[in-house]
């Protein structure tokens, strides 16, 4: 098998999610936006931190929904 072409990274097990309620933030050119909180815990207790618009929120909803 051509390993070039495959992941060779590590991806960890998520064992919790939390999502804010939308809340007002500063994107990168300084502007006001509403956006949600999310925070993913790993089964090694790491945890990531990161934001997220409602319209994005929603497609990944429905893109995890498709993958499942």
């Amino acid at each position: 098998m051509d390993e070039s072409s495959g992941y060779s990274g590590y991806m960890p097990m998520i064992g919790q999610i939390t999502v804010s309620t939308t809340t007002q933030m500063l994107n990168t050119e300084g502007e006001l936006m509403n956006a949600h909180s999310i925070i993913l815990k790993t089964r090694e207790n790491k945890e990531f931190v990161f934001s997220i618009t409602t319209e994005d929120l929603m497609k990944l909803y429905f893109l995890i929904g498709k993958i499942i």
